[in-house]
């Protein structure tokens, strides 16, 4: 952090005295910096440090809790004095409050809790699968190691197989509170136990990285709070000290390893809009106070004696957020290469995969498009009434930000490999050897994970992520009319209506995200039966789809993946970032900046319009645009077509649930199946059910902090509703 006010010599010497004397804490040095940026900013023309100055830092804040204002104070105190001894001010000391012990009483478990705790560990019974085998394995070794350690819960889940030396009972923790690393050593009991469940474990998921793992061998998740913050510190970690003279990546050529330094830069600025993103778009939200605030910001290394005055960490607003994440992208998207090719081991093909220009590009339009959502508002602006509704209180504001939303955005797919739609298909995703060019930044698998979690039983799978009726439902005829529309040649409000009929006339991208009952599943050539009795019903086996429907995108086409006498392995691309996105992220600014979605404004390359009539034609073999035609006539109803279009384009890409809360749509709605019943001539009757009520309330738009991060921290504002 660079100093800007008159006080930069003053600080530049502060900081060496500190250094030189051994006092190199970096909690004092950042406080310094920071009222440094105070006078910069509220007394731009000042010369000489001032008591109005300093008492006016120094006061404590209404939000600020006695002790946060302590540690914020206590550093400026110091630096006062600095000064006074070298006759720079004759400032007087300013008063610093007296601490506030701590009250709490840690509560000593009785035997008999601790029993029942323990008893309630062993018999937890989960509802069932794959995954619930696994838990009832888990839960009684982890809380066992828990207690015997006094390891956190954050370690242990991060544990990987490596960490846990079974042969001499040792643990190393790498991923610790202030990034110590250190070790703990287990008891004769503990180990024992350990062994077994390592042993009993491996047989479900063989070749594991994590000691604690779910069915796809990652962590259990937990909220991705304390993750996200520990890979910002090792990228802000690396900013500081991996890009230094002291730091060389090619030892012969100079100019070879400024390169590497500029790509790895880029990397890094990245990563970390990466990761501030991922917590935005998680705890990112609305207060008590209207105000809509995003994260606190990670934008240096925080060393554990700046993490221990935790009080100083508050929550700039969404729009600054955004501002922070989207300049880190402007910086990648200049460092970052259009992409790795060719053989040279820097730069070579031996880096697809990393991070590009195109994929800084693709995240920064995501991030400028939930910044101006609806929800993302401060009250003034927008305000949620209800489920499902909210009231814009100022149109001028709310529409200039889309409109200044759309023109950077529209800048993007001026960029070089944008502005030309590839749909993704089946072959894209599994079972190849190619990626899509679409994919600006993706995951890649060589194995058999996802048919493990997400195949029919009857193919040796568990079937995790089942589509729901509504999501059929939502697709629309090859005529272009939804399928809810009579005009699209069925009619779906007659209760005895056979499905089959929708599912032969419903759009390309159907059949690319679901089976269905009778759809031939995979190279099989076996169709798949739902109805009662049926190989692939809850009847063969309870791990059964609730649905009526199977999970067809990203899954091999391999029905033999799981066979336990010949296991096979698949490639797998899982896009996180599409090209393609960029253009619908257009769409929907573009329809709210303007109102007209057929109007392509000045400067823009494309229209709302023009965007959807390309995607329904290349997607999902749409060429009729009658129903688009109509759609078009208002800014509202081209919204809703533009919201169901992202659903169909994005459908299991993780889109949809974020997509919902910053729109304010209802959260609430029942999640329908199919029944299928066989008849005695031969023939399939279905029945539209209800699976699941989902019971959200308007707070659930906006995600709760984690708890023991406000207990830490009093002031840490949180969401609305969650007070």
């Amino acid at each position: 952090m660079k100093t800007t006010s008159f006080l930069s010599n003053a600080i530049e010497g502060y900081v060496k005295y500190r250094k030189a004397s051994g006092r190199d804490s970096h909690s004092y040095i950042k406080n310094v910096i920071l009222f440094d940026h105070f006078c910069a900013r509220e007394y731009p023309g000042q010369i000489e440090l001032s008591q109005e100055i300093v008492d006016r830092w120094c006061r404590q804040r209404p939000s600020e809790c006695t002790n946060s204002c302590v540690s914020r104070v206590y550093p400026i105190l110091d630096f006062i004095k600095y000064m006074n001894k070298r006759g720079m001010t004759k400032i007087a000391l300013p008063k610093v409050p007296r601490s506030v012990p701590r009250t709490y009483t840690p509560h000593p478990f009785t035997y008999d809790e601790l029993k029942r705790f323990f008893n309630a560990c062993d018999n937890t019974k989960p509802r069932r699968g794959r995954l619930a085998t696994i838990q009832r394995m888990t839960l009684p070794v982890f809380f066992r190691l828990l207690y015997s350690s006094g390891m956190r819960t954050t370690e242990a889940i991060l544990l990987e197989r490596d960490d846990v030396n079974l042969e001499n009972g040792v643990i190393s923790i790498k991923r610790s509170k202030g990034h110590d690393q250190h070790y703990v050593v287990l008891h004769d009991t503990m180990l024992a136990l350990m062994r077994t469940y390592d042993e009993n474990i491996s047989r479900l998921v063989p070749h594991r990285k994590v000691f604690f793992p779910t069915p796809d061998d990652k962590s259990h998740p937990i909220g991705n709070w304390s993750n996200a913050y520990n890979m910002l510190n090792y990228v802000n970690s690396f900013l500081e000290n991996g890009l230094t003279d002291q730091v060389q990546y090619n030892r012969t050529d100079p100019e070879v390893d400024k390169q590497i330094k500029l790509r790895l830069e880029g990397e890094s600025y990245f990563l970390r809009a990466w990761w501030h993103f991922e917590l935005l778009k998680m705890y990112g939200g609305k207060a008590k106070n209207g105000k809509a605030l995003g994260i606190p910001l990670a934008d240096h290394f925080i060393s554990q004696d700046e993490a221990a005055q935790n009080g100083e960490f508050l929550r700039p607003t969404y729009q600054a957020t955004v501002d922070f994440i989207v300049n880190d992208l402007n910086n990648a998207i200049e460092l970052l290469p259009n992409v790795y090719q060719g053989d040279d081991l820097e730069f070579g093909n031996t880096q697809i995969g990393r991070a590009t220009k195109a994929a800084a590009a693709v995240l920064k339009s995501r991030a400028l498009l939930y910044s101006a959502s609806p929800a993302m508002q401060d009250d003034d602006v927008t305000k949620i009434t209800g489920m499902g509704q909210f009231e814009i209180l100022n149109p001028t504001v709310y529409q200039a930000k889309w409109e200044a939303v759309a023109k950077e955005i529209n800048k993007i797919l001026g960029m070089e490999g944008f502005g030309t739609y590839v749909p993704v298909t089946a072959s894209s995703i599994a079972d190849v050897q190619t990626e899509s060019s679409d994919y600006a930044f993706r995951r890649y698998f060589n194995n058999n994970l996802l048919e493990g979690l997400h195949f029919p039983p009857f193919y040796y799978g568990s079937a995790r992520a089942t589509p729901s009726h509504n999501l059929v439902k939502a697709f629309y005829a090859k005529n272009g009319y939804p399928a809810t529309d009579v005009r699209s040649g069925v009619d779906l409000s007659d209760p005895d209506f056979d499905l089959t009929q929708l599912y032969a006339v419903l759009d390309n991208r159907f059949a690319l995200n679901v089976y269905y009952h009778s759809a031939t599943f995979g190279d099989s050539g076996q169709p798949l039966d739902m109805s009662e009795g049926g190989k692939d019903s809850p009847s063969f086996s309870e791990n059964a789809t609730r649905t009526g429907y199977y999970l067809a995108k990203f899954v091999s086409k391999k029905s033999a993946m799981l066979n336990p006498i010949q296991t096979l392995n698949s490639v797998h691309y899982n896009p996180l970032l599409r090209k393609s996105e960029v253009l619908l992220n257009f769409a929907e600014a573009a329809n709210e900046a303007w109102g007209n979605p057929t109007v392509k404004a000045e400067g823009c390359l494309y229209s709302a319009y023009e965007i959807l009539k390309t995607i329904r034609s290349q997607a999902g073999g749409i060429n009729f645009d009658l129903y688009l035609d109509e759609m078009a006539q208002s800014k509202d109803s081209f919204r809703k077509l533009i919201q169901n279009e992202r659903r169909l384009e994005f459908t299991f890409e993780n889109h949809r649930y974020f997509d919902m809360r910053r729109w304010v749509l209802p959260l609430n709605e029942e999640v329908e199946g199919v029944a299928v019943t066989r008849n005695e001539d031969g023939t399939f009757s279905f029945k539209v059910q209800k699976v699941e009520q989902r019971k959200y309330e308007v707070k659930n738009y906006f995600m709760p902090l984690p708890y023991a991060e406000l207990e830490k921290n009093k002031n840490l504002m949180n969401n609305q509703g969650w007070e």
